[in-house]
């Protein structure tokens, strides 16, 4: 599978130390928030012929961690081509490279990725006294 990981460093320890239901809830909301926003950056930017590749485009949570990708097999070449230079065809990035469609997601949505994260620590702050 051609995919991108979200991984919150040390969230899983902060959570065992805890052991708490709330901080459990905030980082699993905050990273379904973060899958998301790349995975609707993702589908945006893959390349689309027959929409095959784009409709393939899949979240997992499971905290700490987070995955976006494909089970399509050419999505990785797409993303990261090797010997020859692939590009849009159509639509609003025609005549771009398709290269980091996929990989390229975290950097174009890094801004709300950070902001996502500071919703998670808003959230346990929060809940604290539940």
């Amino acid at each position: 599978m051609t995919k991108v990981q979200i991984t919150v460093k040390g969230a899983d320890d902060v959570a065992r130390a805890l052991e708490s239901a709330n901080v459990r809830e905030a980082v699993r909301g905050g990273l379904e928030r973060m899958a998301t926003t790349v995975r609707n950056d993702v589908i945006e930017w893959a390349p689309v012929d027959t929409g095959r590749l784009r409709a393939s485009v899949t979240t997992r949570v499971e905290p700490p961690q987070a995955w976006i990708g494909t089970n399509v097999g050419y999505g990785l070449p797409l993303d990261q081509p090797v010997t020859r230079r692939p590009h849009y065809r159509a639509g609003p990035h025609r005549g771009a490279s398709t290269a980091r469609w996929l990989t390229g997601s975290l950097e174009r949505r890094a801004a709300e990725i950070r902001a996502a994260v500071a919703a998670i620590a808003e959230d346990i702050q929060r809940g604290w006294g539940k």
